[in-house]
């Protein structure tokens, strides 16, 4: 076909529909599109200049003011096709390189079914010029597994591959969703199937309508009195709530009232210590199945529900009585460290920080604790959870090495007993922290809260008599009161990094010297409680 000849065009699509859509795809695929119109439009032989005039009229008064643009001084119509293209596309299409392709990669995750999350992926891995592709696609596909135990049994096999870890997904899959249709159903429900002649020839029919046919009549099926025993726990169906609320309606209200009560009762009984034979005999069975991974490893990701429960309840409970605000959350690290803070009178500050990290963060910040917490009952739980450790070296160790924070006061219980309303450290020539650092090379962060001093006291004025009962006994004698709704404002400074040439002696005291400096910077000495008070009612800080 040449220039000269007549083109007849019937009924071309309108230009809108042709539109080039930069947020919607890719410049390729806007070219890809553009063939295959010219294709059904049986255009794909037009010569050079009515190709580009095709092109000019349907690509859009946008994309027609920016070729115009593009090809100043040359009018646009006369402008060989594929230079137009080229400049359109270096307009069009930022080409990113390949590492932020494969970064962006990394970050996909399952948040749909399993074949949409394949099909995400290899989209994803276009361009990441990976040297195995498969290879990457299966590591990136068992890392962005939502459920846990799909993970755990992929891992499980000795050999893999996409297509094995694929059908190992989509086993898993069909397992879980069938699981509470044949646990609804007690045996002489099942005599409501069909018969296995019948079943042998709805198979050869259709393989699936039979499966439907049965799940159907099972559904429609109403329960008798004799088979109510034989239905499965609310227990059970509690760990299958969707299915539980389509296959029963009936009990859509207790399920509700079940899922809030029992999570409160498991809570309850498990710090206080409650034997499970006295308190729950009736639903031992069914628990027990349920519970056995709850037991034992205290530090493990699946009490983080727990702890973000605890986190939430310390959190509402800052910000309500105290106010509470937390400054420099940037100065905290990714990996571990030391938080180096000064100990109130009660150390609900460093309670809120916990909780505030953890929501913030997702980040669980271990802690040390004196030893005369340990002796209360339902303690030993709580801060398993809470992640409370005694002051052991072995202990602390484990917690950076696993690249957590932990955080220390080296004052301790004497700094919360005899310090005073002038903030001042007493530390007692403690420098176990300071090798701790140097050991493990990790930086130490200094903080410290802002009133803290004002909420809570210590009741009497001479301590000399008690001083030296808990010198001797190791017993805090001092009574505590107040709990006032004063402001606490809790500042982190500047990380004190690792530096090989510096003693632990002389990491004490830089440390020290941070700390204190960092008191005198945000809080007002002598503290006043009538000042703290009134700071709830405006934001104005101390002046530097």
């Amino acid at each position: 076909m040449s220039d000269t000849d007549p083109v007849i065009v019937h009924a071309l699509a309108p230009s809108s529909v042709f539109a080039f859509r930069s947020e919607a795809e890719s410049w390729d695929a806007f070219l890809e599109r553009f063939e295959v119109f010219l294709q059904a439009h049986d255009l794909s032989e037009l010569p050079e200049g009515r190709r580009r005039g095709t092109f000019l009229h349907y690509c859009g008064p946008e994309m027609f003011a920016t070729a115009r643009a593009l090809s100043a001084p040359t009018p646009v119509h006369t402008m060989p096709l594929d230079l137009l293209m080229a400049r359109l596309k270096l307009h069009y299409e930022l080409t990113p390189s390949k590492y932020s392709r494969r970064q962006f990669f990394r970050r996909c995750i399952q948040r749909q079914s399993i074949s949409q999350y394949v099909a995400e992926l290899r989209a994803a891995a276009i361009n990441c010029e990976f040297s195995d592709l498969e290879d990457a696609l299966l590591e990136q596909f068992i890392y962005g597994l939502l459920d846990i135990n799909l993970h755990r049994q992929i891992l499980s096999r000795t050999e893999l591959s996409m297509k094995i870890a694929m059908d190992e997904a989509w086993t898993y899959k069909m397992a879980s969703q069938s699981t509470p249709d044949v646990r609804r159903f007690p045996p002489s429900a099942l005599l409501a199937l069909p018969n296995s002649a019948v079943h042998s020839q709805m198979m050869v029919l259709d393989p699936c309508a039979d499966a439907t046919a049965s799940v159907d009549c099972l559904r429609s099926m109403p329960p008798r009195d004799g088979d109510v025993k034989d239905q499965p726990s609310l227990f059970g169906a509690l760990w299958f709530p969707r299915h539980f609320c389509t296959l029963h309606p009936w009990s859509l209200r207790l399920f509700w009232i079940e899922t809030l009560i029992v999570p409160v009762c498991l809570f309850v009984c498990l710090f206080v210590e409650v034997p499970w034979d006295q308190r729950w005999k009736a639903k031992e069975a069914a628990i027990t199945s349920r519970t056995h991974k709850l037991n034992g490893n205290y530090s493990s990701d699946i009490w983080d529900p727990v702890r973000l429960i605890i986190a939430i309840i310390l959190d509402g409970y800052g910000r309500l009585w105290h106010g509470y605000e937390l400054h420099g959350i940037e100065n905290i690290p990714d990996g571990p460290g030391l938080i180096i803070y000064y100990h109130g009178a009660v150390p609900m500050d460093y309670l809120c920080f916990l909780a505030k990290i953890f929501i913030l963060k997702r980040k669980c910040c271990y802690s040390i604790a004196d030893d005369c917490v340990f002796i209360f009952p339902g303690v030993q739980a709580l801060a398993g959870v809470t992640g409370i450790i005694q002051n052991k070296k072995e202990e602390c160790l484990n917690v950076l090495k696993k690249g957590k924070l932990l955080g220390i006061s080296p004052g301790g219980m004497r700094e919360a007993l005899f310090s005073d309303k002038s903030y001042k450290l007493i530390w007692h020539k403690r420098k176990g922290f300071a090798q701790l650092a140097v050991d493990m090379k990790v930086p130490i962060i200094p903080m410290c809260t802002q009133n803290i001093r004002e909420g809570y006291w210590i009741f009497g004025r001479s301590r000399a008599l008690a001083r030296r009962l808990y010198e001797y006994s190791r017993i805090p004698f001092l009574p505590v009161y107040g709990g006032f709704p004063v402001k606490f404002r809790t500042y982190i400074g500047e990380p004190i990094l690792y530096n090989p040439n510096v003693t632990s002696e002389e990491l004490a005291e830089k440390t020290q010297i941070a700390l204190q400096s960092l008191i005198r910077k945000h809080q007002q000495i002598p503290g006043s409680i009538c000042r703290a008070l009134l700071e709830r009612f405006h934001k104005e800080k101390k002046k530097e």
